[in-house]
């Protein structure tokens, strides 16, 4: 995989979270010019008019998990899972991320794919974002273009839910939790397409959440299989309401972006 996919892809998957859960408001957020097709897979859709509420006890258990978590104040977020494509060779994907509040956080992603290893890192606080990728220089950056690299976004997944059931008691991080699986809706199926492409269809994953002992949602993996590739994540939150600190990089300024 070239260099310019792959940042491509850690671009798209920045732009993983394109809502709010919790207040449910839309983020328009740029097509990664570079990106390879397998990446809209991992893009929450655009909200409907009016969400249809979760169906069915599991279904609205996890909603009601994810909306807890992201209410909690502050948390951090852990990544990791695997990506491969059909035109492209896959890699690992690794990542880190700390959310102080809704307008404070932080994000870094790291791709691994043979030799090659590309981190793309993005700082939002109160209004002003930076971005840069390894081995250049941050610069400001839109920040509703990089709204989706808040860890919370990535609790929007639990909004899509359909088929859901409960799977019972299973420890996760070593701590009573409870299981659930279902299936997601994924892709950004709300999007335009550019002139002359087809219009992006939806596509369907699979989400397991792990639900803890006060109600919120501490862990989930996230897979999905079509004719553009397969993804495999697990994504926990961690220290919840713990105080954490996102502070601007360490530069005296940062360059505009062109």
């Amino acid at each position: 995989m070239s260099r310019r996919v792959a940042a491509g892809l850690l671009a798209a998957l920045l732009l993983a979270g394109c809502e709010s859960v919790t207040s449910g408001t839309a983020v328009t957020s740029p097509t990664p010019r570079a990106a390879p097709s397998l990446p809209s897979l991992l893009e929450a859709p655009s909200p409907p008019a009016t969400p249809a509420p979760p169906t069915g006890p599991a279904a609205t258990a996890i909603a009601d998990a994810a909306r807890k978590t992201a209410e909690s104040g502050s948390l951090r977020l852990r990544l990791s899972g695997q990506v491969t494509s059909a035109t492209e060779s896959g890699g690992n994907v690794l990542g880190t991320g700390e959310s102080e509040s809704p307008t404070r956080f932080h994000l870094l992603l790291t791709f691994l794919a043979g030799t090659q290893e590309v981190s793309t890192e993005i700082i939002t606080i109160d209004g002003t974002s930076w971005g840069r990728q390894e081995g250049q220089a941050w610069k400001l950056i839109s920040t509703k273009a990089a709204a989706g690299s808040d860890p919370r976004a990535y609790l929007n997944y639990a909004s899509r839910v359909s088929d859901a059931r409960d799977a019972g008691a299973e420890d996760r991080n070593g701590a009573p939790a409870h299981r659930y699986e279902a299936t997601i809706g994924l892709g950004r199926t709300g999007a335009t397409p550019s002139p002359g492409a087809s219009p992006p269809a939806a596509s369907a994953g699979r989400l397991v959440a792990w639900v803890d002992a006060a109600g919120r949602l501490v862990s989930q993996e996230i897979s999905a299989s079509t004719s553009q590739g397969t993804v495999n994540f697990r994504m926990d939150f961690l220290d919840l309401g713990a105080p954490v600190k996102v502070s601007p990089p360490d530069v005296a300024a940062a360059s505009p972006t062109p």
